[in-house]
């Protein structure tokens, strides 16, 4: 069974913006692909493709305005780090991530009991990262807003785990209305 998640991807020029704040390189700082960058929505796990494409052809709800805004880190299990940017929240997107809960119920997912708390990671950082380093960039980043961006679909994603990171395969896109 394929590793599934559903996502909302970027914009170019958005892409653009998210890489200049991947600077500057440092000892124990993985910073994300642009290319693999994206804003999941849900993620599905090891599960069937089929039935997830078929549930998910019943979403309605429309398309919506996106900004992503401001920086954060938390941690993780390991000890290491995680720098995200945030999502300006919009009843939207709220609403989109209901919806298709709502339509992959029928497929026997159940979602994460925590609140949704959209972000998109910029970078994985080891234990051993500099403390001064993670300071600086939050600080220095602290205010960022990115560009508006209309999001008129999201893609379901299988993701292949690799020894060099995740492959993601797009699988089916679903348009938003509006």
């Amino acid at each position: 069974m394929p590793r599934l998640f559903l996502a909302i991807d970027f914009p170019d020029p958005v892409l653009d913006e998210l890489a200049d704040l991947q600077q500057p390189a440092q000892a124990g700082v993985r910073w994300i692909s642009p290319a693999q960058m994206h804003l999941t929505v849900h993620f599905l796990g090891d599960t069937g493709l089929e039935s997830v494409k078929a549930a998910l052809t019943g979403v309605r709800t429309r398309a919506f305005e996106l900004n992503l805004e401001s920086v954060g880190q938390f941690r993780c299990a390991d000890g290491g780090t995680i720098l995200w940017t945030g999502v300006r929240p919009t009843a939207f997107l709220k609403d989109l991530h209901s919806e298709t809960a709502r339509a992959l119920g029928a497929t026997g997912f159940c979602p994460e009991s925590r609140p949704y708390s959209p972000h998109l990671t910029l970078a994985r950082c080891r234990r051993e990262t500099s403390r001064p380093f993670l300071r600086a960039w939050l600080n220095r980043h602290r205010d960022f807003a990115g560009a508006a961006f209309i999001v008129d679909h999201v893609t379901l994603y299988s993701s292949l785990l690799q020894p060099a990171g995740p492959v993601y395969q797009p699988e089916q896109a679903i348009t938003l209305y509006g």
